[in-house]
């Protein structure tokens, strides 16, 4: 191996160069000082003798190296980090003097052809020129690497200090004076590696690999990581993004996916911070990637990283250095919508016990006006407890505090054990440590202020519709098919969404009586009758609306009762106001039907008749005489003729009421279900209530 390469330009003799040039000087002792001197050519190999550009070794002419040109610095340009396979590596040579235009366009003819040898592993790389280079007439010259699979290397260096080789050209300096392009000896101060601190892991993906520039990070400041996938992957389920647990001194963080769905290089952000401290920021094993990734075939990707952490692989690392501060942001309260006069308590977490002085404050992100949450207990602890009590006008889909800088100390202290003051900034709003990303608290939501009717008090009947709004306290929108459960005997039924008042705050809702339902006084079920049966009801903002509604009253008016009457009247029993006795021909027996409820028959001069058993041996019947309006008797006579014989009068067996074709329907509308005469229990039967006897035969001569 050469220890140095040293290169001339074409002369005729040795002296020549230097002839006539007082400044000039001849390779001669050491002490001699250099001599600056352009390079302007390069010169075919084939041509290298000690007069046409030979290598020379600084070792047998040590004397060249006090005077001529040499390399004079080699470095990076790239950052510090570690690169992976596809990744280009930038490297600037410099040279001691500059190049002279003379010989430039022969010179740049060829200099493409110069590399820079590379210690990369099991296969050394070249490190070749970069045409962005400037022409010769500066005095360095860019070279670029591009990381290969399999390449190699906890600390870049070139392989050899006769690393940078010419391509079979050697540089010379104006007028036949030799240049020196020894490199250092590789680690050696002034080597590549020296210059910086630059890492090749030439594997193949998933691996992971830092976006932020190597450096160290305090808390609030936001780390970059990507993740490098084998191919493009997507998570489809929007509620569960992938995430990246990081290992900060053995603890567990997640960086949160931001961005990069449906490519092969998710991104994610973590932010720092109090008391995340690590010289060597990496993941947390192989598993470190979470979420359902998959391919556009819908096939599952490769998520599992390397063994060896690519994060924390490199010598130019993240760090993380913080004090003692805000650890997380919380609420105690109970994940729900909340309304005015409701409070809501939110916990801040710090890394170590502090002590309060005063009445810090909390600043929340409300809406249009933000309000504080103010300190309430928790001094000498680690978790402080503020209170917020929700206003009118309030409104958060997602409680958190307005920024990084939302706690305040108001004029008071929050300070370790020490004295010195902790830090104050929080977890950015939305992330992981928020309040937001903690709980999820709404406020300012719609609520419902009443539920009532429009339709008129009285009786609704099968097929009838009777219409409910549900009124906000704020205008709302509603979408779908929610429902109100009302209250409606045996079973329930419901109301459904119907439509909403443009820009306003009431729903109407429509119901349907059914046969068979029943409500003396209309109204909801309960408290938690109105469901969004897969629709929605929205505030202006967005916010989903409660859906709680007010304690039960009298019903669905405050002025009348709306009553459902789905139940078609019955004829209840048979009976006689008139006493127990026996009652001869030409007498009258008073008899009363009952119904189950009120009813009415049309036309009114309708004269029903009701089927007697009077033992004569053929049907007779009483003639009834319904009464104006809804009654819920019938009042019927019965005139006893010859032939009656009976111990015990009663109603024909089998028999029903006759209409004679008039209708009876109750004031809902519901026509008897039956005119059929009961025929049990006793009770509600003529004899098994009375005991009237019929007797109609004439008395003999004893």
């Amino acid at each position: 191996m050469l220890a140095a390469v040293v290169l001339a330009a074409a002369s005729a003799a040795h002296a020549a160069p230097w002839a006539g040039d007082p400044e000039a000087a001849p390779p001669g002792p050491a002490a001699w000082p250099p001599r600056p001197h352009p390079i302007t050519a390069l010169l075919p190999a084939a041509h290298a003798d000690h007069d046409l550009g030979a290598c020379v070794h600084t070792t047998s002419h040590a004397s060249y190296a006090n005077y001529l040109p040499t390399v004079s610095s080699i470095s990076f340009t790239s950052p510090n980090g570690a690169y992976f396979p596809g990744d280009t590596i930038d490297i600037r040579v410099d040279i001691s003097s500059r190049f002279n235009a003379d010989a430039q366009d022969n010179a740049n003819r060829q200099l493409p052809h110069t590399q820079l040898a590379l210690e990369t592993g099991a296969t050394d790389r070249l490190a070749v020129y970069d045409p962005d280079s400037p022409p010769l007439g500066n005095s360095y010259v860019l070279y670029n690497y591009t990381v290969q699979p399999g390449d190699f290397s906890t600390d870049l260096d070139y392989n050899s200090t006769v690393a940078l080789r010419w391509g079979g050209y050697w540089i010379s300096g104006t007028g036949g004076a030799l240049i020196v392009c020894e490199l250092p000896a590789p680690g050696a101060s002034g080597s590549l590696a020296a210059q910086g601190d630059v890492s090749v892991l030439g594997i193949a993906p998933p691996y992971a690999r830092f976006v932020t520039p190597a450096g160290t990070y305090g808390a609030g400041d936001t780390v970059t990581v990507a993740v490098k996938l084998a191919e493009a992957a997507e998570y489809r389920d929007a509620a569960s993004p992938p995430s990246l647990a990081l290992n900060v001194s053995g603890a567990q963080r997640e960086a949160a996916f931001w961005k990069g769905n449906g490519t092969d290089t998710l991104l994610f952000n973590y932010t720092v911070g109090y008391g995340d401290n690590t010289g060597d920021l990496g993941y947390h094993g192989t598993g470190a990637l979470s979420g359902s990734l998959v391919n556009r075939t819908g096939q599952a990707v490769n998520q599992t990283l390397p063994s060896t952490d690519t994060l924390a692989f490199s010598k130019a690392n993240v760090v993380l250095a913080t004090s003692d501060g805000v650890a997380r942001v919380s609420s105690p309260s109970a994940d729900r919508a909340y309304g005015i006069g409701q409070t809501i308590q939110v916990n801040v977490t710090f890394t170590a016990p502090v002590t309060v002085t005063g009445t810090p404050t909390l600043e929340l992100e409300t809406g249009a006006t933000d309000r504080n949450a103010r300190y309430a207990s928790g001094s000498g602890g680690r978790s402080l407890l503020f209170e917020y009590t929700v206003l009118e006008g309030d409104e958060a889909a997602d409680l958190d505090y307005t920024g990084a800088s939302a706690l305040s100390l108001a004029g008071g202290t929050i300070a370790l054990s020490g004295g010195a003051a902790a830090g104050l900034i929080l977890p950015p709003p939305g992330s992981p440590g928020s309040l937001a990303g903690a709980s999820d608290i709404v406020v300012g939501a719609p609520e419902v202020a009443s539920v009532s009717s429009p339709d008129a008090a009285g009786a609704y009947g099968p097929r009838d519709t009777i219409r409910v709004n549900v009124t906000f306290n704020k205008p709302v929108a509603a979408a779908g098919s929610p429902l109100l459960e009302l209250e409606t005997g045996a079973t329930d039924r419901n109301a459904t969404y119907a439509a909403g008042q443009s820009g306003g705050a009431s729903l109407l809702f429509e119901y349907e009586v059914q046969g068979g339902d029943s409500s003396p006084d209309l109204d909801y079920t309960g408290a938690s009758a109105l469901s969004l049966n897969g629709g929605a009801i929205r505030g202006q903002n967005g916010i989903d609306a409660i859906l709680t509604l007010p304690a039960q009253g009298a019903g669905l008016r405050t002025q009348g009762a709306i009553v459902v009457d789905g139940v078609a009247p019955r004829i209840a029993n048979v009976t006689s106001p008139d006493d127990n006795d026996t009652y001869g021909a030409g007498t009258t027996v008073n008899i009363t039907v009952g119904f189950t409820e009120p009813v009415e028959f049309a036309p009114p001069s309708t004269r029903p008749e009701l089927p007697l058993d009077t033992g004569s041996g053929e049907q007779r019947n009483a003639v009834c005489e319904p009464a104006p309006g809804f009654n819920a008797e019938l009042e019927c006579a019965y005139e006893v003729r010859a032939g009656d014989a009976t111990a015990d009068l009663g109603t024909a067996a089998g028999a029903s009421l006759v209409l004679a074709g008039a209708s009876a329907r109750d004031a809902a509308g519901n026509g008897l279900a039956s005119a059929e005469l009961p025929a049990s229990p006793a009770s509600a039967t003529l004899n098994g209530s009375k005991n009237i006897a019929l007797d109609t035969a004439v008395p003999g001569v004893l």
